[in-house]
């Protein structure tokens, strides 16, 4: 490393500086570019090509296959549970063809509203709950009314043991929302969110009603009050595959705040899905530990390095929390239940300036629930009129170590780090051109003023071997005179 700084000239060290910016750069434009030879460039139903249409996993969506699943999940419930017989009333109900004639629910009609966290921290966020809708009762869960709930409605289900399951805190807090969706309807919203406006005042701001397919029959008035109210967390906007880096889903619906009335399908699905994986993590968690027990038996070194290894090994190198019980899982809920039910797929949701009314659901735009979105998604202010909730993202650096935050926050701010990056090179290259032209003045100086050195000669730079040579001219003059 010493003999590395000696030779660490200005010079070289400016050029390093250059170099490894512009690879920087250049790694990211591969990045990019190595996305490219995914399906991405395959034709899709979208500008941005097959893998948008891939990522998501909406399962069945034929009705009488996405409801059979619905019943079959249901069914397995305990003959003693009290919401066996209201969620299975529930799936007859909606699994009917929609027609005009049907009616659903309001959300309205359940004034409840929802927030949990470990312990209760009254702040200014879940104050403004209260302040914007005082004729709405407030119901705040720690963990451990959290565990107690649980018991109390789903003890004996699939549910509880996927609960049972899980480890992890923040697995828990996404399935609680859901499951207080499901029983009781109302609204839940993280701690770390802030309402811009009463709920009764969500999305009433020129919503468009949708009527393509199965839809030309209704008759639903703007006014009307939906069942759900949903609302656009991410929509992605730069065609290509720079998406895939920073979002599980091109077009993502938001799950820090939901709104519903009881027993919808949509939350039978994500309770469904949750459930599913937690299975698959508990068999995959078991014939690891097997494996490790078999290959500690072994007792050889290889073995043992091996079956170190192997039990290092977590459920999250299998599946990420955003697609167990995250916004991938929940939008591949939402969606499931809009293409079984009217046929709408996802880039009908693509693009949303008005909310966006669909029989009994209204989707807001990104405005609604995500006035603060990433840049790449082309973001409105909190003073947007659609604005109706603020989210501070204070868990999205949950269970994230501090380096993959890091990179989460650079990747967030491509755009940005770019342009840095060209600034440092172009401030980095003055500089060394600055250094440089200094760096042979002072040698020049020297050179002129020290006879021991040059015996009185100039020295003059050559451009073509990178260094000083004598000149010859001035040295035989010099010469002569003396």
């Amino acid at each position: 490393m010493r003999i590395l700084l000696e030779h660490l000239t200005i010079r070289r060290a400016g050029l390093l500086i250059v170099l490894l910016t512009f690879g920087f750069l250049a790694l990211e434009a591969l990045s990019v570019g190595s996305l490219s030879s995914k399906p991405c460039t395959a034709p899709g139903t979208t500008q941005w090509g097959l893998l948008a249409d891939d990522v998501y996993h909406l399962g069945l969506t034929e009705p009488s296959l996405y409801y059979g699943s619905l019943r079959n999940f249901t069914n397995v419930f305990p003959s003693s549970s009290p919401l066996k017989t209201s969620l299975l009333h529930s799936v007859d109900t909606y699994s009917s063809h929609p027609n005009s004639s049907l009616s659903f629910p309001s959300m309205v009609d359940n004034r409840l509203i929802f927030q949990t966290d470990k312990e209760s921290k009254g702040t200014e966020a879940t104050r403004s709950w209260t302040l914007k809708n005082q004729k709405w009762e407030y119901r705040f869960l720690d963990d451990a009314a959290a565990e107690t709930w649980v018991k109390v409605w789903f003890d004996g289900t699939e549910i509880a043991h996927a609960w049972k399951v899980m480890k992890a805190g923040v697995l828990k807090a996404d399935f609680l929302r859901y499951l207080l969706m499901l029983v009781h309807g109302g609204v839940y919203s993280d701690t770390d969110t802030v309402a811009l406006r009463p709920i009764e005042q969500w999305g009433k701001l020129h919503p468009r009603l949708y009527t393509n397919g199965s839809l030309s029959s209704f008759d639903y008035s703007p006014d009307s009050e939906p069942s759900l109210i949903l609302g656009i967390e991410v929509d992605v906007w730069k065609p290509g595959c720079g998406w895939i880096k920073k979002w599980p889903r091109p077009l993502q619906i938001a799950q820090w705040t939901l709104s519903s009335t009881p027993h919808h399908p949509i939350y039978l699905d994500a309770a469904r899905r949750v459930s599913s994986t937690a299975r698959k993590m508990e068999a995959w968690e078991k014939s690891r530990d097997e494996e490790v027990k078999l290959l500690e038996g072994l007792g050889d070194e290889a073995s043992l390095r091996k079956a170190y290894e192997l039990n290092k090994k977590l459920w999250t190198n299998m599946v990420s929390t955003l697609e167990w019980t995250g916004p991938a899982m929940f939008t591949d809920a939402v969606l499931a239940y809009l293409e079984t039910q009217y046929d709408v797929t996802w880039p009908s949701l693509k693009s949303l300036t008005e909310p966006l009314r669909i029989g009994e659901i209204l989707i807001l735009p990104l405005a609604g629930f995500s006035p603060n979105a990433d840049s790449d998604l082309r973001w409105s202010r909190p003073s947007s009129p659609q604005s109706s909730v603020l989210h501070l993202f204070r868990g999205s650096w949950k269970n994230m170590g501090k380096w993959k935050a890091f990179k989460r926050w650079l990747a967030n701010r491509g755009g940005f780090i770019f342009a840095l990056g060209m600034i440092i090179t172009l401030f980095g290259m003055a500089i060394w051109i600055r250094l440089r032209m200094t760096e042979q003045q002072r040698t020049r100086a020297s050179v002129v003023g020290d006879e021991s050195v040059t015996d009185g000669y100039e020295l003059v730079w050559d451009a073509q071997n990178d260094s000083f040579e004598e000149d010859q001219n001035a040295k035989n003059l010099w010469r002569v005179g003396n």
